[in-house]
């Protein structure tokens, strides 16, 4: 039961620049092999969100 907690249960499949995560629903935000396509400004409002 206590692994049950910690198990991936959302996918969201947006586009990052338009991706606002829900305030504390979300230990890890993974954005591998995407940050680098963002422009500088739509990587640093996303930051801001996250």
């Amino acid at each position: 039961m206590f692994l049950d907690m910690h198990k991936a249960t959302n996918f969201d499949c947006v586009p990052l620049q338009d991706f606002t995560p829900e305030a504390r629903r979300y230990g890890v935000t993974w954005i591998r092999w995407c940050i680098g396509q963002l422009a500088d400004g739509d990587f640093i409002l996303f930051f801001k969100r996250a």
